[in-house]
């Protein structure tokens, strides 16, 4: 099965009706988005926004939004580096913008929120504190995501003075009005550790369905925002979330496999 959309460039992403618009495969099966002769693997029941943070904000949530909200959101900001505003890698974002981002609007209540933060204290600070309130958040626990090689040493020194081998994940519930987290069955952990080895594509994170699902409702509806990749079922929002669903990054599987296509 093929959903296929023309475009005259990959980097001409407007052109193509691909910008702006919220696509969904609805398919059971994985479906290839084809722009520009370059094919992306979309996942089964996983649908798509590519846009900028302040149109996102102002009015274009809207096309992923409906009438019951999301049960998780996951964001992964581009919060302000020294390194990265060096190598100008990629684009920052003012962390004071994250105010407006339209999380209570998306939210249902009871709604479990996941954040990824940099080991800057300052910024650790600012999202536990004004951010989270802001978007009407209580902050219920801090997870660390620890970077591990093959042979189970952590990808740098635990002691290193820059590169830590461990990222931060702020968790907190959307409490909306009143007194609605009373029919969720758990919360989750104040502190945790997650353990994994990190994909070697850049800035990609650990997935995070199966290890919060115990703090979900059941077939829950999630969201992430800043997305870089898409997640079967999921909806993702963000001006690369094609980015590392493109083709050249996945392989055939063998015959009778559950799918077309998988991560390698």
């Amino acid at each position: 099965m093929q959903l296929v959309l023309s475009a005259r460039g990959i980097n001409s992403l407007e052109k193509s009706g691909v910008v702006h618009r919220h696509i969904k495969n609805e398919a059971d099966q994985t479906v290839i988005l084809n722009i520009d002769h370059h094919n992306f693997v979309i996942p089964p029941k996983s649908g798509f926004l590519l846009s900028n943070f302040r149109r996102f904000c102002q009015h274009l949530y809207l096309e992923i939004l409906d009438s019951d909200g999301f049960d998780l959101i996951v964001a992964d900001p581009p919060w302000e580096n020294k390194s990265v505003k060096r190598k100008k890698s990629y684009d920052m974002i003012d962390e004071t913008a994250l105010l407006q981002a339209p999380i209570p609007k998306l939210a249902k209540p009871g709604c479990l929120v996941a954040l990824w933060v940099t080991n800057n204290d300052r910024l650790k600070d600012f999202a536990a504190c004004e951010l989270f309130p802001a978007w009407g958040i209580k902050h219920i626990g801090t997870w660390i995501w620890l970077k591990v090689t093959n042979t189970g040493d952590t990808v740098t020194d635990i002691h290193h003075r820059h590169k830590k081998p461990y990222e931060l994940l702020l968790l907190g519930r959307y409490e909306g009005q009143g007194d609605n987290l009373k029919h969720m069955s758990a919360q989750p952990p104040e502190s945790y550790v997650l353990l994994s080895v990190p994909c070697c594509l850049h800035s990609k994170k650990v997935p995070l369905e199966d290890v919060l699902s115990p703090y979900l409702p059941a077939s829950p509806r999630c969201l992430e925002l800043f997305a870089r990749n898409l997640w079967p079922g999921w909806t993702s929002w963000g001006m690369e979330a094609l980015k590392h669903q493109n083709s050249i990054f996945f392989e055939e599987t063998p015959p009778g496999f559950h799918g077309t296509k998988r991560a390698t």
